[in-house]
This record gives C-alpha cells, sequence and structure tokens, in this order.
C-alpha cells in the first residue's frame, strides 16, 4: 500500500486491520503509519514527488529531486543511476 500513488488510496471505504483492531481506510491506514516515524513519513513524501514528477512527464522537477542532497541511504544509488542516465 505504500508504493501505492497518493491518488489511487481509497478515502471512504474501511477494512478491518488486525494489528489496529480496528476498521480504517488506505487513508487513515497510511496517516497511522507515516505519523509512527518522520523520516518514514518525509521519505514517503520525496517518493510520491518523485512518482508525481514521472507520471506528469515533469522533466525539470525530476531532475531538481534528484539533484537535491538526501538524507536517504535508500535512495541514493537509485539517484546514482538516473544521474548516470539523464
Amino acid at each position: 500500500m505504500l508504493q501505492k500513488s497518493y491518488n489511487k488510496i481509497e478515502y471512504i471505504e474501511q477494512y478491518w486491520h488486525p494489528s489496529f483492531k480496528t476498521y480504517l481506510s488506505e487513508k487513515e491506514l497510511l496517516e497511522r503509519l507515516l505519523a509512527c516515524d518522520s523520516k518514514w513519513a518525509e521519505t514517503y513524501k520525496t517518493y510520491e514527488q518523485i512518482l508525481r514528477a514521472i507520471q506528469t512527464k515533469d522533466y525539470s522537477l525530476f531532475i531538481e529531486l534528484i539533484d537535491q542532497a538526501t538524507q536517504f541511504k535508500e535512495f541514493v544509488t537509485v539517484f546514482k543511476t538516473f544521474k548516470k542516465y539523464r
């Protein structure tokens, strides 16, 4: 669900989530997960920005995002690869 585009997340229909022992929509579940760790939330935000740049074919935004210094080691290798083949 974390890889699902934010625009496609279900806001209304709720499902049972045993881990939380309650019914939650995908949006509510995502908000709870991201509230657990600020670094995780920031990583998700960066991921969503990159995804949006790719989906809208906004090359300048994409280049701006990969040229920014990142504190997330998960993105370093990926950004190096993108920079290599731009």
